[in-house]
């Protein structure tokens, strides 16, 4: 198969283990959905795409049914074939206001979840980071020792994150008092956090389940890894941080990408600002 040669040497290139595990998945559910309806993956009918995303939009929440039929589209472009998965007009997607909603923690949530994890410190020093940095879960527990940097008083993770390269993400006091914890109690591997077992480090689904299981204790609903970088980019905004320095310790390109992590209510004080501005002019 053309298609499928293709898209397994594309997802071979995508840089992060845990994002080609993902593509895998993505894979498989549109092959063995052509085998059940004796469709060609090389060249699937446009009616074909259509059926496949409405039983993703059955099965799945707004925000994964967009993630498939993007992966999808680009293991598409990358075989050359017709992409029926491209255009968004010819085959709608769920809204992006509607995928966007990834919730801030509350102060009381995060609080919660540092207690019921308070004897895990692989967990906590995770947690810690995420909620320290708005660094991306991958970013995180892909980190090597190698990667951690002392430059004067300030740890620094100098560690790949996604489109950008090699970038420098400075640690707070207490993240870097966390981490150094567990780099103590953790020796014996090149990355800060090893798999249980075998090579590599800690996987996304692992620290997944740890979340969700401290999560019930805690009593916090609907706990997940990304929700820690909403929770940074609202705390950033909330401390009156402009949103250009959020965006670039988020790393993202574009500044509309900042702002569907942020959960805060904007605009309050903004008038009696101006209006203090303008009897100082």
């Amino acid at each position: 198969m053309v298609f499928e040669t293709a898209a397994r040497e594309h997802i071979a290139s995508r840089g992060s283990r845990d994002t080609r595990g993902i593509y895998l998945h993505d894979l498989g559910k549109w092959l063995v959905f052509c085998q059940l309806e004796a469709v060609d993956p090389d060249a699937p009918p446009f009616p074909a795409a259509v059926k496949f995303r409405d039983q993703l939009e059955a099965e799945y929440a707004a925000m994964t049914v967009r993630r498939i039929l993007s992966a999808l589209s680009s293991m598409y472009d990358s075989a050359g074939l017709v992409n029926h998965f491209k255009s968004e007009k010819r085959l709608p997607r769920p809204p992006a206001d509607e995928v966007a909603l990834t919730q801030a923690f509350s102060d009381d949530e995060m609080k919660a979840l540092f207690v019921a994890a308070k004897d895990d410190l692989e967990t906590t020093t995770v947690m810690r980071l995420l909620c320290d940095t708005g660094m991306r879960v991958s970013e995180v527990l892909s980190i090597r020792r190698s990667d951690l940097v002392k430059e004067g008083e300030v740890l620094v993770i100098v560690g790949k994150v996604k489109k950008k390269g090699r970038v420098k993400t400075p640690l707070t006091e207490a993240s870097a008092k966390c981490l150094t914890r567990w780099l103590k109690k953790r020796e014996g591997s090149g990355y800060v956090f090893p798999a249980d077992r075998g090579t590599g480090f800690l996987s996304r689904q692992a620290f997944g389940r740890k979340l969700v299981q401290y999560a019930a204790v805690a009593k916090v609903t609907g706990a997940h890894a990304h929700r820690f970088r909403a929770t940074f980019a609202t705390a950033a905004l909330d401390a009156g941080v402009p949103l250009h320095e959020v965006q670039a310790a988020l790393h993202h390109a574009d500044p509309k990408t900042t702002l569907r992590y942020d959960r805060g209510v904007r605009g309050m004080g903004v008038a009696e600002r101006v209006a203090e501005w303008r009897k100082g002019k």
